[in-house]
């Protein structure tokens, strides 16, 4: 059982008694103005098929600022980058935390190195966008002791397809993938004929295929279905191929490890160009890489949005992160 500290009584009864306005939650901690996300207890879990499920409903949601020129550790700010706000919700359902983001983005950014049909032939032809970016989150939990960054990090396909966060740590300098796994399993693996441009494999509904996620168990050797029919120019097909089993039965939680024991389900909301995935993660951890949250009662946290970029550190009005909220977990 976890027992609130002073600090973080404070800090619930700051929130529940409505103690003054947002400047001064009388916590006198070294965050005093930063945003508050309380993790409620319910009973039932969120299903992770709908980020929108009903649960969610009746569950507050926290307002968190986003700019440019937030960064997880000192550097040098960058320009502002949208959206300027975003919605997080918290709950704690059985040894599970759930975390509910909501943000504006303009575009669903899911096609990595994705082909175009050029000619429908038959045989088909193909042609390649080398552009290998795609829209990502990272939820950043700073360690208390180390300041260090326990990282889930969602990609629009290359994560998300698979319905999971990729476990990382950031020092203050380098992303560093979780190693505590037994086996190597990639969500994705990239769909492209050695030393060509076009791509090694094609869904097996062939023209029939819609979408960005093309598992590696709905996929067919591109030879057999060059020839087939009812493509238009433009069609377009996936550059990554998404491995849906990696959360199923056929691979172990050792073969995962912490790199893939976060689950995510996500929804591109098109009427409202937004996003919002829900990630569902371990509160008490085995593992080294991780913080075991079962041993706090609260802790900053901060969420940096990428649109359509891929690299951590560069700056521009494509990366964004959140001001520091504190999360806080109520006891047992």
């Amino acid at each position: 059982m976890k027992w609130l500290t002073p600090f973080a009584l404070l800090l619930a009864f700051g929130l529940f008694a409505g103690c003054g306005d947002d400047d001064d939650n009388g916590t006198g901690d070294d965050n005093p103005t930063a945003p508050r996300v309380v993790a409620e207890i319910v009973g039932e879990p969120p299903p992770l098929d709908d980020a929108d499920a009903d649960v969610w409903a009746g569950i507050d949601s926290t307002t968190v600022a986003v700019a440019g020129t937030n960064l997880p550790k000192l550097g040098v700010p960058k320009a502002s980058a949208t959206p300027t706000t975003m919605q997080v919700q918290a709950l704690i359902s059985g040894t599970d935390l759930y975390l509910r983001v909501q943000w504006a983005d303009p575009t669903n950014d899911a096609y990595p190195g994705h082909y175009t049909v050029s000619v429908v032939g038959p045989p088909l032809a193909f042609e390649r966008n080398t552009l290998a970016e795609e829209d990502q989150l990272y939820v950043m939990f700073q360690d208390p002791l180390t300041d260090d960054y326990d990282v889930w990090n969602w990609q629009a396909l290359r994560t998300g397809g698979s319905m999971v966060a990729r476990g990382m740590v950031y020092d203050g300098t380098e992303l560093i993938t979780d190693s505590n796994a037994t086996a190597t399993l990639p969500a994705a693996i990239e769909n492209r004929e050695l030393n060509l441009a076009i791509p090694q494999y094609l869904p097996k509904d062939s023209s029939e295929f819609q979408g960005a996620v093309l598992s590696q168990q709905d996929a067919v050797p591109r030879v057999d279905l060059v020839n087939s029919t009812g493509w238009t120019v433009g069609d377009t097909i996936p550059g990554w191929l998404v491995d849906t089993a990696l959360v199923g039965s056929s691979h172990t939680d050792e073969q995962r490890g912490s790199v893939w024991d976060v689950r995510t389900i996500s929804v591109y909301d098109d009427a409202a160009s937004e996003y919002r995935v829900v990630f569902r993660g371990p509160i008490a951890s085995q593992y080294d890489d991780d913080i075991d949250l079962a041993a706090l009662d609260s802790l900053q946290v901060m969420i940096g949005v990428f649109d359509n970029q891929n690299d951590f550190n560069l700056g521009g009005t494509s990366r964004a992160f959140s001001q520091k909220f504190w999360l806080i977990l109520p006891p047992d």
